[in-house]
């Protein structure tokens, strides 16, 4: 069911329903899934908000912590945008 969710929370992003993507995001993330970490990180991150044209509230330091997380349990892309390597690009 997890990969699911996650499925469901990138498809949410995509569309741009970012609330939707948090609530579907939230259980895995609590359960230290570190795609679910990283992507919760994307929907609080200021720079991913505006890349993709989301007009929602950003938190650099919720995306941070995110990120941070997801990192720690060995997510490489979260490595990457908290090295500032990456686009942060949508839902990878």
């Amino acid at each position: 069911m997890s990969r699911k969710l996650v499925e469901l929370a990138k498809q949410d992003m995509v569309d741009g329903n970012i609330s939707a993507a948090r609530a579907r995001l939230t259980p895995e993330a609590r359960m230290d899934n570190p795609e679910a970490l990283r992507l919760m990180g994307q929907t609080y991150d200021p720079r991913w908000l505006i890349a993709h044209g989301a007009v929602m509230q950003f938190d650099a330091m919720k995306a941070s912590q995110f990120y941070v997380s997801a990192k720690n349990l060995g997510d490489e892309e979260a490595a990457r945008i908290l090295d500032g390597g990456t686009k942060n690009e949508a839902c990878r």
